[in-house]
């Protein structure tokens, strides 16, 4: 019974050694087409401005590492790689819509201010000329102020929260959040709405200085 068990045992190993045998032969085999796989892989998840550097780097360094099981290793770290690349691409585009949207308000704040100093010129003007501006219009202007006065509040809250650099993703996430709740209060309709008034204000003290003077 011992001898057969021995025999058994002898057969066993030697089956298995010709199966590792085997088995590392194809892996050897197979190797090569497993590391341009994960490597097409990996740069398909990679920025397409990335993909074709990436792509005969990631090669390039393979080729140099040693042995097989280290090649395809090496080939399957690429995929985090690619990962954290394409995450950080992302961050970066958004941080630079943000920072796009901000510029857009500040030029518009820009104008805003250019338009508050035209109305304090045509007030001092008819001032100067003894000329009375009615109430309702100096509701009208002092509303105007108070619009452009809390769309720069906002404005600058906004520059406020892009420019922060939360330390986790849950603060991130809130940010995101404020700038998205906050940019819709600020939405560009009103924009328009405080130059369409500005406007308004603005001819009408011109109409009325031209029509007190012919008087």
């Amino acid at each position: 019974m011992a001898l057969i068990a021995s025999i058994g045992l002898f057969v066993l190993s030697i089956l298995g050694a010709a199966l590792s045998g085997i088995l590392a032969k194809e892996i050897e085999a197979w190797s090569p087409s497993i590391v341009r796989g994960l490597i097409k892989l990996a740069v398909g998840r990679l920025p397409e401005k990335l993909r074709e550097r990436f792509s005969e780097e990631w090669q390039s360094y393979v080729n140099d590492v040693p042995g097989v099981i280290g090649k395809v290793i090496e080939a399957a770290r690429f995929l985090l790689a690619a990962r954290r690349m394409a995450m950080i691409d992302r961050r970066d585009k958004e941080h630079e819509g943000w920072g796009q949207k901000v510029a857009e308000l500040e030029g518009f704040r820009s104008t805003l201010v250019g338009v508050a100093r035209s109305l304090d010129s045509v007030f001092a003007i008819l001032g100067s000329e003894g000329i009375a501006v009615p109430n309702a219009l100096k509701s009208d202007v002092d509303r105007l102020n108070q619009l452009m006065s809390e769309f720069k509040e906002k404005k600058d809250k906004l520059a406020e929260l892009v420019s922060a650099d939360p330390p986790n993703l849950v603060s991130k996430a809130l940010n995101l959040r404020r700038r998205r709740r906050l940019l819709e209060e600020i939405d560009i309709s009103s924009h328009v709405t405080i130059q369409k008034k500005a406007d308004e204000i603005m001819k009408t003290l011109k109409l009325r200085r031209r029509n007190t003077r012919r008087h």
